[in-house]
């Protein structure tokens, strides 16, 4: 298949996805103890999604599934703004290992590791670009913990504080937590404004 348009309603942030997509589902069991195997292969791979400016660009990878276990052994990416890519060749620069499981289908508990190295980006929801390498681990179901280390090589960041709390309160309808736990050393250049 070309494009993964079933996968838009239901993650939230996604907009589409094109490429060479090979998938195997398999599944076996009843109602509530369904158990998927299967596998997927991607081929210069493009997500659009709605957090960032621009297309995570060159996906290439491999995973297998068994017994609602997703192992991504190695999936690349490249990540890049547009305004870095006239400065350097796009290639993949960021690595995605890791287990997903899936034993709760639109619910899934993650296990993954992110590694990037001269990662630009541009953060559509607050003003932020730079370019940074990223050492991140990604874990939980209902309550996401994302933990590791950003080391910012160069970036702009505007932001206006119009109270002394920083972040959004939490809505009652909302039912995952995001929990973060960053490093962020500035061997670059950071301008604040």
């Amino acid at each position: 298949i070309k494009n993964l348009f079933f996968l838009s309603p239901y993650i939230n942030e996604l907009d589409s996805a094109k490429g060479e997509f090979n998938i195997e589902l398999l599944l076996s069991g009843k109602g509530e103890n369904i158990s998927r195997s299967g596998k997927i292969e991607i081929q210069d791979g493009e997500l659009h999604t709605l957090l960032i400016s621009d297309p995570i660009s060159s996906i290439n990878g491999f995973a297998n599934m068994d017994n609602n276990q997703l192992k991504i052994d190695n999936l690349n990416v490249a990540l890049f703004n547009g305004d870095k890519k006239n400065n350097i060749d796009i290639n993949e620069n960021t690595t995605i290992s890791g287990i997903i499981d899936f034993s709760s289908f639109f619910n899934p508990k993650y296990d993954l590791k992110i590694k990037g190295d001269n990662v630009s980006y541009k953060l559509l929801f607050i003003d932020v670009f730079g370019e940074s390498n990223i050492n991140l681990s990604l874990s939980g179901r209902d309550t996401v913990l994302i933990d590791g280390k950003v080391e910012v090589l160069d970036a702009n960041v505007f932001y206006e504080f119009l109270t002394e709390e920083v972040g959004t309160a939490f809505q009652k309808e909302d039912h995952k937590v995001i929990a973060y736990n960053f490093n962020i050393p500035i061997t670059g250049n950071a301008k604040f404004q």
